[in-house]
C-alpha cells in the first residue's frame, strides 16, 4: 500500500493546523489549532447542526481510495465529529462519505447536498468525553467500512461495519468536521496520529509462464515466434522475447502473442523463450525454448525483369525449396506482376486501397504487405501487416484495402504496399503520402487497452468465435478449415441454478457466456435487481464461476443481451432505462464484491431501429465505463438486407445503433467492440437477405477495418428461432454464403 499522507500536529499551542490542511469552515468563535501536540477543533457557542455552526478542515489532496487510521477524543459538549472522504466541497460533507461519531453511536453515511443516506446500520455504542479511541476508516473502491477500539488496545480483526456503495466514485477531500449540539454551548474534539494510505495491496503474484511457444522460419530472413497467452491475478500487460539467452531489440514489451524477428542469419540456429509481465512489473518464469534453423539463401532465383538469375535452380516457397525450370513459370518472359495503390485522407485516419495484377514472370504472390511510417497518437511508431489476397476478381485482379486509424491530423504519413511471396515482402514498395485532416469532430481518443486478449488460434487479427460448446466448435472448425478462438454460449435461463449449469470449455479458448440479469422463470424485473432483491443469488452465481476456474480475462459475461429489444423480460422498455442501468450496475457490483474481478463484461444491443421505442437514443442506456469492457451488437442480414454498398452503409450507420455506430461510440470511450451475433436470414416477407454472399463479405471487411478495436466476431452457425430463419452456414442451407465464408477463412480477407 502507498502512504498518501500522515499528520501528528506537532507544534506550538494555539498555532493553526499545518499547511497541508485547508480551511473548510470556521464559525464565529470557532477554531482549529494545535493544543498539546494534537489537532483540536472547537465550534464556539453555536448550538446548531447547521453548516455555519461547523468547524472543518480538509487535507489538500484529492483521493479516490483512502484507508485511514487515527485516534480521537471528544472533550467538551455533545461534540458530533465527522471523518469524511471523497468530499466534493471545500467546506465539509455536503457531498461525500463520512463516519459520524455522536455521544451514543457511530454511523456510516453518504451525503448529497447535505441530505444523507445511512449505509448499513448504526453502531450503538457510547463514546464518552475525554476518552481516546482509535478509528480505522476505509473508502476503497465500493467498500465503505470502519472499526473502533480503545486507544492502546490491539486493532480488532473484524470491521464493525462493512458495506458496499457506488453512489460516489469521483476523487475528493479527506478531513474532519465538528458540530455542536446544545444551544449556547461550545463543542470540542481532538484528533491525532493520522496515517492515510491508498488501501491497495501490492501485487506480488507473477503471471504464468507462456505455453506453446513455437518458432517458424519465414524463408531465410525472418522468424515468427508465437505463444499462448499467460494468465495473471490482475492481468498481463506485455511479453519479453529472448533469443538464445539474450534480449532482442524491440521485443522487450510485446503486447500481442507473436513477434517477428527480422535480424537473423541464413543457415544459423536459434532458440527462443518468452516471459510475461503484469502491470506491477512481476515477471513470469521463462517459457520452454523453441528452436529453429534458418534456411540458407543460396538457392533463391530472382527474376530481374528480362531473365532469371538462377542459383541451384531452386525457389523458396515459404515452407520449403522447390526445383523448377531455370526459365521460370511462363518461360521467363512476358507480362510483369504489378501492384498499384490509391490513398484517401480522413479525420484521424487514412484509407489505402491496393490492386494486384498477376503476371507470368514467375512471381507467385501470397499476400500484400501494407504499412505506414510515422508515430500514431499512442506513440506506437511504424506499423505494418500482411493482407491475404483473397479471391481473384473476374477481371483477373486481386483487390483489398486497409484503414489506418489513430493518426494525428495535420501529420504526413507514408503508406506503402509491397508484394509478398511465401509471406515474405519483396522489398519493392509502392509508397504514397497522405495527411489526415479534421472534419470538425476532432480526433477520437486511442483505445486504452485490449480488455479481451487475442487467443490467436484462428490466425485472425481479432478473436473469431462460433455459437455453441462441447464438440460443436471442432465440427465447425473442420467445416471451415480453420480453428476458432472460442464460443458464445446460452445456458437455460428459467432458474438461478440454470445460470450455474456451466458448459464444458476448451483450455485457452474465449468463452462469451450469455445470461439474463434475472432468470425468466421467476417473475422478476430489472427493478427487483436494482433494489437488491437478488443480491444473494447473484453473489452465489459469482462464487460458482470462481470455483469453476472461470475468473479470468478469457471469460466474458454477456449480461442482458439485446436489452434494447422488447422480446426479453430485461428489455429497458419494461420498467424504463434507469431501472435497466441500475440493474446492470448492481449485478456487476455484486459479482465483483464476491471476488469475480477477472472476467470481462459485455453490453450487447440489437441493430436498430425496429428494436425499441424510437424516442430513446441507445446511448442513454449505457451502464457506464466502469461497468462495461466491451460493447457488442447483433447485426443479422434482415430488416433490411444488404445487396449493395449503399444498402450496407444504411444498415451500419445511423441505425440507432448499427455496426459503425457502435464502432464510433467505443472509439470515443476508449473501449472495445464485438459482433456478438451475425448471420444470413431468411424471411418470407422479403425482409431477410437469404443466401447472401455479399453480406458475408461485408461483415468480414468491417472486421478487418476495425481489427484494432474488435474483441471478437461470433458466427451464429445455428438454424435460428424459428428454424425457418436458416442462419446456419455449415449445413448446406446457404450454399452461396457458405462458399464465400469458406473462401474468406482459409485465405483471409482480400476483397
Amino acid at each position: 500500500m502507498a502512504t498518501l499522507f500522515t499528520e501528528t500536529w506537532t507544534g506550538t499551542n494555539g498555532a493553526a493546523w499545518p499547511a497541508q490542511w485547508a480551511e473548510g469552515s470556521t464559525p464565529v468563535g470557532g477554531w482549529a489549532t494545535i493544543n498539546g501536540n494534537v489537532g483540536q477543533l472547537g465550534t464556539g457557542a453555536q448550538g446548531s447542526y447547521a453548516g455555519a455552526a461547523r468547524v472543518s478542515r480538509r487535507q489538500t489532496g484529492s483521493y479516490v481510495d483512502t484507508d485511514a487510521t487515527l485516534r480521537f477524543r471528544r472533550t467538551v459538549g455533545e461534540s458530533f465529529l465527522q471523518v469524511f472522504a471523497r468530499a466534493n466541497t471545500a467546506v465539509d460533507t455536503a457531498s461525500g462519505y463520512a463516519v459520524d461519531i455522536s455521544p451514543s453511536a457511530v454511523t456510516l453515511r453518504r451525503y448529497n447536498n447535505y441530505g444523507s443516506v445511512v449505509l448499513g446500520t448504526a453502531l450503538n455504542t457510547a463514546v464518552p468525553l475525554n476518552t481516546w479511541y482509535r478509528l480505522r476508516y476505509r473508502v476503497v473502491g465500493s467498500q465503505i467500512a470502519f472499526k473502533l477500539w480503545a486507544d492502546g488496545a490491539t486493532e480488532p480483526a473484524a470491521w464493525d461495519r462493512d458495506t458496499t456503495d457506488t453512489g460516489i466514485t469521483a476523487a475528493g477531500s479527506f478531513g474532519f468536521s465538528l458540530a455542536g449540539g446544545a444551544a449556547a454551548s461550545s463543542s470540542v474534539a481532538e484528533v491525532d496520529d493520522v496515517t492515510v494510505t491508498d488501501g491497495v495491496a501490492a501485487d506480488t503474484v507473477v503471471p504464468t509462464a507462456p505455453a506453446g511457444v513455437t518458432a517458424a522460419a519465414n524463408g531465410p530472413t525472418q522468424v515468427t515466434v508465437a505463444w499462448a497467452a499467460s494468465t495473471d491475478n490482475v492481468g498481463v500487460v506485455s511479453y519479453r522475447v529472448r533469443r538464445s539467452g539474450s534480449d532482442l531489440p524491440g521485443a522487450g514489451a510485446v503486447t500481442g502473442t507473436s513477434f517477428v524477428d527480422t535480424d537473423v542469419t541464413a543457415g544459423s540456429s536459434y532458440s527462443y523463450t518468452v516471459s510475461a509481465v503484469d502491470a506491477a512489473g512481476n515477471r513470469s518464469a521463462e517459457s520452454a525454448a523453441a528452436a529453429v534453423t534458418i534456411p540458407t539463401a543460396n538457392g533463391i532465383r530472382v527474376w530481374n525483369g528480362t531473365s532469371w538469375a538462377s542459383v541451384n535452380r531452386k525457389v523458396w516457397t515459404g515452407s520449403g525449396w522447390l526445383d523448377t525450370p531455370g526459365t521460370g513459370t511462363g518461360g521467363g518472359s512476358g507480362t510483369a506482376t504489378t501492384l498499384t495503390t490509391t490513398v484517401t485522407a480522413g479525420d484521424g485516419q487514412a484509407l489505402l486501397e491496393w490492386e494486384l495484377t498477376p503476371g507470368n514472370d514467375g512471381i507467385v504472390p501470397s499476400h500484400v504487405h501494407v504499412g505506414r511510417d510515422g508515430n500514431d497518437t499512442s506513440g506506437a511508431g511504424p506499423w505494418s501487416t500482411l493482407d491475404p489476397l483473397g479471391a481473384l476478381g473476374v477481371d483477373g485482379k486481386y483487390r483489398g484495402s486497409r484503414t489506418f486509424t489513430k493518426l494525428t491530423n495535420g501529420t504526413a504519413y507514408n503508406l506503402h504496399a509491397d508484394i509478398a511471396v511465401g509471406g515474405v515482402p519483396r522489398n519493392q514498395r509502392v509508397t504514397k503520402s497522405v495527411t489526415p485532416a479534421s472534419t470538425g469532430g476532432g480526433t477520437p481518443p486511442p483505445v486504452t487497452g485490449r480488455a479481451v486478449p487475442l487467443v490467436g488460434k484462428s490466425g485472425m487479427a481479432w478473436n473469431s468465435i462460433v455459437f455453441g460448446h462441447g464438440a460443436q466448435p471442432g465440427a465447425f472448425e473442420t467445416w471451415r478449415k480453420r480453428p476458432v478462438d472460442g464460443v458464445l454460449y446460452f445456458p437455460a435461463r428459467q432458474s438461478w441454478n440454470d445460470l450455474k449449469a456451466l458448459p464444458g470449455r476448451r483450455a485457452g479458448d474465449l468463452m462469451v457466456y450469455s445470461i439474463p440479469p434475472f432468470p425468466e422463470g421467476i417473475g422478476g424485473s430489472n427493478g427487483n435487481v436494482a433494489a437488491g432483491s437478488y443480491d444473494t443469488q447473484i453473489r452465489d452465481f459469482a462464487q460458482h464461476l470462481i470455483n469453476a476456474g472461470w475468473n479470468t480475462n478469457l471469460t466474458v459475461i454477456r449480461l442482458g443481451w439485446e436489452n434494447n429489444g422488447s422480446w426479453y423480460q430485461w428489455g429497458w422498455d419494461r420498467g424504463g432505462v434507469t431501472n435497466w442501468i441500475n440493474a446492470y450496475r448492481r449485478f456487476v457490483t455484486q459479482c465483483r464484491t464476491q471476488g469475480l474481478t477477472g472476467v470481462r463484461w459485455n453490453w450487447c444491443l440489437n441493430k436498430g431501429p425496429q428494436s425499441y421505442n424510437s424516442g430513446y437514443s441507445w446511448t442513454t442506456a449505457y451502464p457506464g465505463d466502469e461497468y462495461v469492457d466491451v460493447v457488442g451488437i447483433d447485426q443479422y442480414d434482415h430488416y433490411s438486407p444488404s445487396f449493395t454498398d449503399a444498402q450496407w452503409q444504411s444498415q451500419i450507420l445511423g441505425k440507432n445503433p448499427g455496426l459503425q455506430d457502435v464502432a464510433d461510440f467505443v472509439r470515443s470511450r476508449g473501449k472495445m467492440m464485438s459482433i456478438d451475433e451475425w448471420g444470413v436470414s431468411h424471411f418470407s416477407d422479403g425482409n431477410g437477405g437469404g443466401d447472401n454472399p455479399f453480406y458475408v463479405g461485408k461483415i468480414f471487411q468491417f472486421c478487418q477495418a476495425n481489427a484494432d478495436i474488435l474483441a471478437w466476431d461470433n458466427t451464429y452457425d445455428h438454424a435460428g428461432a424459428p428454424a425457418s430463419l436458416k442462419h446456419k452456414l455449415s449445413d448446406g442451407s446457404n450454399p452461396n454464403a457458405a462458399a464465400r465464408y469458406r473462401q474468406i477463412y482459409p485465405n483471409g480477407w482480400g476483397g
